[in-house]
């Protein structure tokens, strides 16, 4: 019984406190209603200004005071401006018409209600009002803003029924643009928690923009789909730091690529195979060279020279354009020397593909890439670390000297489904004959591949695996 009693006075003191603290709330309310009251009539003290808006030029009529005092923008530009000189006109497409109505309304009642709005459009909205803020230097506002999509975005992942976010692509997508366009970050692409160069104190924190890290944050949990959507890939190519932001929210493979032992034995020993060939059909070939005439090739910004035999780069399609059409045809050369078990030798590879492109050599263009492969095959075996080391310089290389035909698509191909609208605009810029279906003989998936960029292709699986 007095356990029972004792449990009965816990009960009753915890209401009691619960009851306390809501009351203190509502006293708190009252006090910032009576403040908000007071500071809401003064603004009526102060003549009226018009000012003109976005694209559809709508009219809204403000109290000069209120404007002056909650924007940095406003209280500049309306220093000496008074109704007699005419309205203000904002026709930039950041001023949206919505974002600014919920602008006045922060001007009046230090925060906006987005009530005409339905749910799921709320984040765009958060997004333009938080733009519009920068814009308009209103700090207090970009914070409102800010906890609005926190918190609609945590409504949204507890939804029972699942997220609305896929469902509302076109708005997450004007919503990246909007902020990625109109907001500025110092610190794009760095990681949240880094420790400072060169600082005594040893901190750790760097300002990022909260408002581009939560879209890169719900972009990089919801990836797996929307790489496959048409719309979102154009703004992913479209924002560089949207792309290095969401790097930071984008989860690590799950397992290394699925290469069985037998595959890879049966690579390497296609790799020796190519060597036995190349000693039986080449070497004891090679004397051949030394029949013809030498070519003076100027490499680099040292120029230095090559003499090198003109049968020996007849294989590049550069070379033989220089030279005259009675040369005989190009003979395909078998292989050249690399070791497959130094990782540092990947970059060679890729410097090795750029120059095949660029000397218009599609056998040693595809024996470069064939090499680069086999020694991401082979660091997947081993340990990844070394090729991990030399992917930037890589990168570097390949994605500067490179164009890919496809280059807004993503790494995946995409299905007839899901095709997005850049493809047409992108042959029409490069100039090329549009060709009625694919060519003979090949799938669509083959002709899919074939217009990527193999390189780029095999640089952006191999890194997506060591993501983190």
């Amino acid at each position: 019984m007095l356990e029972s009693e004792s449990k009965g006075y816990a009960r009753n003191w915890a209401d009691e406190k619960e009851q306390t603290k809501r009351l203190r709330s509502e006293i708190l309310l009252i006090r910032d209603d009576k403040l908000l009251v007071k500071n809401f009539a003064e603004l009526f003290s102060s003549e009226p200004v018009s000012i003109i808006v976005g694209p559809s030029k709508k009219s809204f009529t403000i109290h000069i005071d209120s404007l002056r005092r909650e924007s940095t923008y406003f209280k500049e530009i309306l220093s000496t401006k008074t109704s007699e000189d005419g309205p203000f006109v904002l026709d930039g497409e950041e001023h949206n018409i919505d974002a600014f109505e919920m602008f006045v309304e922060y001007c009046y009642f230090g925060t906006y209600f987005s009530s005409k709005h339905d749910e799921p459009h709320l984040l765009l909205l958060h997004a333009r009002v938080y733009a519009l803020a920068e814009k308009l230097r209103c700090l207090p506002l970009k914070a409102i803003a800010l906890k609005k999509a926190r918190e609609w975005s945590y409504r949204d992942s507890m939804r029972p029924e699942g997220s609305l976010l896929l469902s509302i692509v076109a708005d997450l997508v004007e919503a990246i643009r909007v902020v990625y366009t109109y907001t500025e970050d110092s610190g794009d692409g760095f990681i949240l928690h880094r420790p400072i160069p060169n600082d005594p104190s040893g901190s750790l924190e760097i300002a990022r923009d909260r408002f581009r890290l939560l879209l890169a944050k719900l972009a990089g949990m919801h990836l797996n789909t929307l790489k496959n959507l048409g719309e979102f890939v154009k703004v992913h190519h479209r924002f560089a730091d949207f792309n290095t932001d969401m790097l930071l929210f984008v989860r690590n493979a799950v397992g290394k690529p699925k290469v069985s032992t037998s595959e890879f034995r049966n690579t390497l020993a296609d790799g020796q195979d190519e060597a036995i060939q190349l000693r039986k059909n080449d070497v004891s070939a090679f004397s051949r060279f030394f029949n013809t005439d030498t070519l003076g090739v100027f490499v680099g910004k040292q120029a230095k020279r090559f003499d090198v035999q003109i049968s020996a780069v007849e294989c590049a399609e550069f070379f033989k354009r220089l030279m005259t059409s009675a040369m005989m045809e190009s003979r395909d050369k078998a292989d050249y020397t690399c070791d497959k078990d130094r990782a540092d030798t990947f970059t060679q590879q890729a410097a090795v593909y750029l120059l095949a492109d660029r000397l218009i050599c599609p056998g040693l263009k595809k024996l470069a890439h064939e090499k680069a492969r086999m020694i991401c095959e082979h660091a997947h075996a081993g340990k990844p670390d070394e090729v991990l080391l030399a992917i930037p310089a890589a990168v570097t290389l390949v994605y500067e000297n490179t164009y890919d035909n496809h280059n807004t698509k993503l790494l995946e191909p995409l299905s007839n489904d899901h095709q997005d609208a850049t493809n047409e605009a992108s042959n029409s810029a490069n100039g090329a004959t549009a060709t009625e279906g694919p060519p003979k003989g090949k799938t669509d998936a083959q002709t899919e591949a074939t217009n990527r960029d193999s390189f780029r292709v095999l640089l952006s699986q191999f890194a997506s695996f060591y993501i983190s």
